[in-house]
């Protein structure tokens, strides 16, 4: 993947790196009191990078019977491997209905916290600083807070 494609700079980029604690001190406080209980829990994360789809919601997947999930928005990322399962998982404990027991399991697996943190984050930087609706942020928070209760 060429580095002008991974290292690219658009707000989304700057989310994702204000969710991973590269960018300046100052991200913090776009995301109100609420978020800050959130940003409480956010810990160094010593897992190892590669390439991952950054934004894997359920409108950039397409399921079909007989084939192979599609991603059709793609959104080149690189952060460790299981950040991909831990965005899909707090999205689909948020916005899907999922059971939270599916989080538990994965819990178990060091530095999977961080990744739930960091997924999550990254989603409210987005409603605050791309969208900048605070409607939208509150929005995300009520619906996160059963994934951030889980992380305590």
């Amino acid at each position: 993947m060429p580095d002008a494609i991974l290292h690219s700079d658009n707000p989304y980029r700057f989310c994702d790196r204000a969710a991973w604690m590269e960018e300046p001190d100052g991200t913090e406080k776009e995301l109100g009191p609420a978020g800050a209980r959130l940003l409480a829990l956010r810990r160094p994360v010593h897992l190892p990078s590669q390439l991952v789809q950054g934004d894997p919601s359920e409108g950039n997947i397409l399921f079909a019977e007989d084939a192979a999930p599609a991603i059709i928005d793609i959104a080149p990322y690189q952060r460790p491997a299981e950040f991909s399962i831990a965005m899909l998982l707090a999205d689909g404990i948020a916005w899907s209905g999922a059971p939270v027991e599916l989080l538990r399991e994965e819990l178990k697996a060091p530095g999977f916290d961080q990744l739930i943190v960091r997924a999550i984050l990254f989603r409210l930087y987005v409603a605050s600083m791309i969208q900048r609706n605070s409607e939208s942020l509150h929005r995300r928070l009520a619906a996160y807070s059963t994934v951030i209760d889980e992380l305590r």
